[in-house]
């Protein structure tokens, strides 16, 4: 149905299950499947499913699964298990597979998560115990229709809607919680949010996020706010909010791997600039002697190799966001021409006398706070006060760990998508060593130890076995020069050496990012060592 049509489509959801009738379950010994029925208006429906055996559906209270909807045929369809298929039985409306009526008598594999119809009546199976890794593919393509329609996808995490629309399609269960999305014009999010328990958890795209996982966290947050569980994160969220409206420029800090980029996609997305272009641009992933170039641009002729003028990522950004991340990295050379460019609007390009003005909004982030660069001489105070005209700091994970199960959750799901396979639930006992953990990398330290978790898990549960956590302490750098200096390529190699070729961890002692470090051992032609054990 389209969205046009001002009906809401339900993808998949996450409710609660005072809501849902059950009936028993076949005499079959159960599996963790279950077959999701909505239809008329009533409830939705599950009923568990057998582990093997023959299960008939239709309107006669003999079906091993009696439906009392008029569209249905007293002996309808009958499902198959262990292998997952339905045969029709010349029933009057049909059933249906996405668009195409299957033939009489014959037997069609039903996906897992995918709907299907009897005559009127929406189906689907799904299982339960762990959300399937199908369902961020699901939400994905729902976004991909809704930026196509110009239309909206609210997701709702925790409680159910007060009323089901008919059709609604369930794909995804965890424990006693259920996952929905509902696709919907714009001019209709208020209604449908209004329609919402209050205690559920609410994410809007394009307002909350851009993707599947940026939806899935932000409706977790939403839902931690309704039950009182405060989280540092909000007050950024809200400023966030009110600077995205506007012109100013906004600078993000906060230590390595906390989402900063994520933060800075955000801003750019709520404000009147999201259709038009968000340039990023790493300062510490070019070499000096580039730099330039690439920034501002250049005509043709302005050095050896520069065959043909060339744009630069500022104008690249005209009238969109450009987002400098390491903004600390910036040569101080090239930090009086940025002033230039945010005071004036103009941009004079490698070897051109006229500049082009263009219009841009800077969001910048670092890992290093600026006043620090300031004070040391190493970064202007002029650019430093335009900059930083408003100033969003992300506190690191370890400040905010009732988030770490939402991430967790999300980065199962993205490798088990990734990895083509049953996404395994996060135990108990794994949740407890991961929120008791410092995690000096933060969200990206999170990340990686999931993908290494998942892999390792070879059962339906993540156990503590599966976490591996980097406990011990950096090594005492002895050997180290009294005073390190970042830009010496002795240095570099000292302190890679002295924390055993851990480069997170060389990159803090000598005061610099993972990027930075990285970028430099490219400058000097130094390799990138691997960890040792």
């Amino acid at each position: 149905m389209p969205v046009g049509a001002g009906v809401a489509r339900f993808a998949f959801a996450m409710v609660d299950d005072s809501t849902v009738t059950t009936s028993d379950p076949p005499a079959a010994v159960p599996t963790s499947l279950l077959l999701v029925l909505s239809y008329g208006g009533a409830p939705i429906r599950t009923e568990s499913l057998p582990a093997r055996g023959a299960i008939s559906i239709g309107r006669s209270r003999e079906c091993g699964i009696a439906v009392d909807d008029g569209s249905l045929s007293r002996l309808h369809a009958t499902l198959r298990l262990p292998e997952l298929t339905i045969v029709d039985h010349g029933s009057r409306n049909g059933t249906w597979l996405g668009e195409a009526r299957l033939a009489e008598g014959s037997e069609t594999p039903v996906p897992l998560g995918k709907p299907f119809r009897l005559g009127h009546v929406s189906a689907v199976v799904v299982r339960v115990g762990a959300i399937d890794r199908g369902v961020l593919h699901q939400l994905d393509a729902q976004i991909v229709d809704a930026r196509r329609e110009k239309s909206a996808v609210i997701l709702v995490r925790g409680a159910p809607p007060a009323a089901v629309p008919v059709g609604a399609s369930v794909l995804a269960r965890s424990d006693d919680r259920w996952l929905v999305s509902l696709a919907c014009e714009r001019e209709r999010v208020a209604e449908v949010r209004r329609s919402l328990d209050p205690s559920a958890g609410v994410a809007v795209f394009p307002d909350h996020g851009a993707d599947a996982g940026e939806l899935y966290l932000a409706a977790e947050r939403d839902r931690m706010r309704r039950r009182d569980v405060a989280s540092p994160m909000d007050a950024v969220y809200v400023l966030a909010d009110r600077v995205a409206a506007g012109t100013t420029s906004v600078l993000i800090q906060g230590e390595t791997g906390v989402g900063k980029e994520v933060l800075a996609e955000l801003v750019h997305r709520r404000s009147p600039r999201a259709d038009d272009p968000l340039v990023k641009i790493n300062c510490a992933a070019f070499a000096p002697s580039l730099f330039e170039s690439q920034m501002f641009g250049h005509e043709r002729g302005a050095f050896t190799g520069a065959d043909a003028p060339a744009v630069g990522l500022i104008e690249a950004a005209d009238g969109g966001t450009l987002f400098l991340d390491e903004i600390a990295e910036l040569p101080l050379e090239l930090q009086a021409k940025l002033l230039r460019v945010l005071e004036d609007r103009v941009v004079v390009r490698v070897g051109a006398v006229q500049g082009r003005r263009v219009d841009v909004r800077f969001v910048c982030a670092t890992s290093e706070p600026l006043a620090k660069r300031v004070e040391s001489g190493q970064f202007r105070a002029d650019l430093y006060y335009r900059l930083s005209a408003v100033t969003l700091d992300i506190p690191p994970l370890r400040a905010r760990t009732d988030e770490i199960e939402a991430l967790a959750e999300l980065f199962v799901l993205r490798v088990a998508e990734t990895t083509r396979r049953e996404a395994p639930a996060l135990g108990a006992a794994a949740l407890a060593k991961l929120r008791t953990y410092s995690w000096p990398g933060n969200i990206r330290q999170l990340r990686n130890a999931i993908e290494r978790a998942v892999l390792m898990c070879d059962g339906p549960v993540i156990a503590p076995e599966h976490v591996l956590l980097d406990d011990a302490p950096p090594p005492p750098p002895a050997e180290l020069p009294a005073q390190l200096d970042s830009h010496d390529p002795a240095h570099l190699v000292s302190a890679l050496n002295a924390c055993a070729g851990n480069q997170t961890r060389a990159a803090r002692m000598l005061g610099i990012s993972r990027n930075t470090l990285l970028a430099r051992l490219d400058q000097f032609g130094l390799p990138r060592p691997r960890k040792k054990s």
